[in-house]
């Protein structure tokens, strides 16, 4: 039933990503940009979109994990539950919003290096793409490239994949 639910998960992040990427043309900047973009009366579908891909992530999650560790998992649900919430509310709520994405984001990894230490190597992949990417810049005009301002956004996809192969490994 738990992998179940991870693999609902992803298939609801990757479909809530793939309408952005359609709908923009582009990648978003962040999981936030998406929100940001869309209608005042259209940010609800994306809170809703946000808390079933974390819910049924991160409730697995807490199950896989020890009973000294399971309110890690708990902070973080918490959490990103303020963050699918605060865009429905007002805009002045942006930098708690980043705020608390940012500390969803440190306690998802947190919960992976207690399930499974070597899905935090995922990790790796950013660091070579943010190498190659200064070198482009370097030698390079950076503004041309389909990856440009996407720094967040590839951050945010690795911290959601490490977390999805914690809870599957």
């Amino acid at each position: 039933m738990m992998t179940a639910m991870v693999l609902i998960s992803v298939t609801v992040a990757l479909i809530g990503v793939g309408v952005a990427v359609y709908r923009e043309h582009q990648l978003p900047e962040s999981i936030s940009s998406m929100v940001y973009a869309l209608g005042r009366p259209w940010r609800w579908l994306w809170t809703v979109w946000l808390w079933t891909v974390a819910f049924c992530l991160g409730i697995p999650m807490m199950e896989a994990l020890d009973e000294e560790s399971k309110f890690l998992s708990f902070l973080m649900l918490v959490s990103l539950g303020f963050v699918g919430a605060m865009p429905l509310v007002e805009e002045e709520t942006r930098p708690w919003h980043y705020t608390l994405a940012f500390v969803a984001a440190v306690l998802g990894q947190v919960c992976v290096a207690f399930l499974c230490p070597w899905a935090l190597l995922l990790w790796l992949l950013p660091a070579v793409c943010v190498w190659a990417l200064l070198r482009n810049i370097i030698c390079g005009d950076e503004r041309k490239k389909w990856y440009s301002n996407k720094g967040v956004f590839f951050a945010e996809l690795t911290c959601y994949a490490s977390m999805v192969l914690g809870c599957l490994a």
